[in-house]
C-alpha cells in the first residue's frame, strides 16, 4: 500500500501524527481519500473559533496502520542514507 500513496496523502499522515485540525479544501480531500483506506481517523475539529471566522473541515488523526507506513518509510529512506 505504501507505493500507492502520493506524496500529499504521506504528508498528510506525517502532519497528522498527533493530530490536527484541517482548514484547506485540498488537506480536506486528501483527509477522506486516506480515511477510505483506513489509515486516519476523522474527528471533530479541536479549534475553538467564533462562529464568523474561517472553519476547520474537520480533525484528522493518524492511526496505527498509517504510523506503520511512517514507520516503514524512516526505516527505507535510512537503509538507503546508510544509516542503521
Amino acid at each position: 500500500m505504501m507505493d500507492d500513496l502520493t506524496s500529499d496523502q504521506l504528508k498528510f499522515l506525517k502532519d497528522c501524527e498527533g493530530g490536527a485540525d484541517v482548514w484547506g479544501y485540498r488537506d480536506a480531500q486528501v483527509g477522506r481519500e486516506l480515511e477510505a483506506l483506513g489509515l486516519v481517523i476523522i474527528t471533530s475539529a479541536m479549534a475553538d473559533v467564533p462562529g464568523e471566522k474561517q472553519q476547520p473541515y474537520f480533525g484528522a488523526i493518524t492511526n496505527k496502520s498509517g504510523r506503520k507506513i511512517l514507520k516503514g518509510i524512516s526505516s527505507a529512506l535510512k537503509s538507503l542514507k546508510g544509516e542503521p
